[in-house]
């Protein structure tokens, strides 16, 4: 439970509107009340119980764009020429009846089907259409569905966006900043910028969010260290009206680990976080800093029962995998021999690659138990971060984040922040470092 602004007088409004509650579920330490402790008492009855599904689904394995630093088409891994250009319908049924039978078995409160490619986009619009039909009519009836799809948006047009108005599904397109920061990288077949075409369908984008909320999810931004953090923040916000960020720190293992890049990143995001908390426009939403913030201010955590989130990709063949993020470090987890036509979701996580995976994965670091900022940062989860960043051969995932160190940075500049504004010091504490009385 968030605080209620209008009885806490020493929250200022400013705070207020920083933490005013988004469609994005609030991460954070938990304790129970009697009821709540009622409420996951007969949920324990099921222990098969899922809260969240996610699913990455990979409509397109092509792309008509040629980004530099692409992990799936410019990495070491080639196996997307082993698959179909697009994702069949006879296959979107299969997942359609899978995702169906998982809510039934595993009591799902929420399914979540992101769009990925490859381009999305190059899939012809009837069989878009056909898709996302199937998709509500078969599963709509017994879950919580959402939809997105994640675009570099250079095929938008007032057809696509109608049939995502007609489907509820919300666009997040890709944007690496100003034009000279973006075309650096993201180019085309033949090597030219993409910010013109990007920008424009962001505002169309823009433009039918008034009539259709929610339509527009907002922009993904791969860092670049050399650039100018607040620089590229100010272009999305002051140029293109953007209004909910998400920043991505380019894909290192700690094995591959690259200091300058690291030590950029960092940078980059401190001046970003730095012109984010000196912005008189409290409506911009960034995942880095906005989630933490609500986790940093949150003065009753008591109401949320245990929560139990799963993630998996499926590709356009039908088979199933783990995050993508991890296509080119461990291979290995993108070769279970398991399909949706063929399998269960209880085969996915029961898996013996999958169970060690997420066990690796969930186990805290040591340093990270010892840590004061623990309770908000959760590993560099609490800031969106891949736990890739986490990974090394040894030591797999026992290790803190490549990034640790501007993590702490942001939360301290975060916690100063709450209490400049009239959040007492003790509730500040008490949720950074997990430790409640």
């Amino acid at each position: 439970m968030f605080i209620s602004f209008s009885t806490k007088s020493h929250v200022t409004s400013l705070l207020a509107r920083k933490l005013a509650p988004r469609n994005d579920a609030s991460l954070g330490h938990q304790f129970w009340t009697e009821s709540t402790l009622l409420k996951i008492s007969k949920e324990m009855k099921n222990i098969d119980k899922i809260n969240r599904l996610e699913v990455i689904l990979k409509v397109t394995e092509r792309c008509n764009i040629d980004c530099t630093y692409c992990y799936y088409f410019n990495g070491s891994n080639h196996d997307y020429t082993s698959q179909p250009p697009y994702l069949n319908i006879d296959t979107a049924k299969s997942l359609a009846g899978y995702l169906r039978d998982a809510t039934r078995a595993h009591s799902i409160d929420e399914i979540q089907i992101d769009l990925h490619g490859g381009e999305p986009l190059l899939m012809k619009k009837s069989r878009m259409s056909d898709m996302l039909e199937i998709f509500r009519n078969s599963i709509s009836d017994q879950t919580d569905l959402r939809i997105s799809i994640q675009t570099n948006a250079t095929l938008l047009d007032e057809e696509w966006l109608s049939i995502f108005a007609k489907y509820n599904v919300s666009v997040g397109v890709s944007l690496d900043g100003p034009p000279r920061e973006n075309d650096l990288h993201r180019v085309d077949k033949k090597g030219n910028g993409t910010h013109s075409a990007v920008s424009k369908a962001i505002a169309m984008l823009i433009e039918k969010n008034k009539t259709c909320e929610g339509v527009f999810a907002g922009v993904i931004c791969v860092i670049n260290p050399d650039f100018d953090g607040s620089k590229t923040y100010r272009h999305f916000v002051d140029d293109l009206g953007i209004e909910r960020i998400h920043f991505l720190k380019p894909n290192q293992t700690r094995d591959a680990a690259d200091i300058k890049l690291t030590e950029g990143t960092s940078k980059f995001l401190l001046d970003t976080l730095s012109e984010w908390i000196n912005d008189s426009d409290r409506n911009i939403y960034v995942r880095q800093f906005t989630d933490p913030l609500k986790r940093i201010c949150a003065s009753d955590a008591s109401e949320s029962p245990p929560h139990r989130f799963v993630a998996m990709t499926v590709r356009a063949n039908g088979e199933i995998a783990v995050d993508d993020d991890f296509r080119n470090t461990l291979p290995s987890l993108f070769n279970l021999g398991l399909n949706v036509s063929n399998s269960t979701l209880a085969d996915f996580i029961n898996h013996p690659k999958v169970a060690d995976f997420h066990r690796a994965c969930d186990e805290v670091p040591p340093f990270c138990s010892q840590c004061g900022a623990k309770g908000i940062c959760q590993s560099g989860a609490g800031l969106g971060e891949s736990v890739l960043h986490r990974y090394s051969f040894i030591n797999k995932f026992r290790n803190a984040s490549l990034f640790c160190t501007s993590h702490q940075a942001v939360i301290i500049e975060l916690g100063k922040f709450a209490l400049s504004h009239g959040m007492p010091w003790a509730t500040i504490e008490e949720n950074m470092t997990g430790n409640r009385i």
